[in-house]
Order: structure tokens, then sequence, then C-alpha cells
């Protein structure tokens, strides 16, 4: 699984994204 945090518009937005992953082993 690649992401760009570059992408997202806040951080806020890079912690939902992984919230809304299925798996999240490490973060």
């Amino acid at each position: 699984m690649s992401f760009h945090p570059e992408l997202l518009n806040s951080y806020d937005q890079f912690q939902a994204y992984f919230q809304n992953s299925p798996a999240i082993d490490e973060v």
C-alpha cells in the first residue's frame, strides 16, 4: 500500500486515512 501524505490537505486527513484503512499494525 503506497500513500502520499503530501497530497493530503491536513494531518487530520492523514490520520483519517489510516483510521479508514482495514489494517493498521504499524503507524
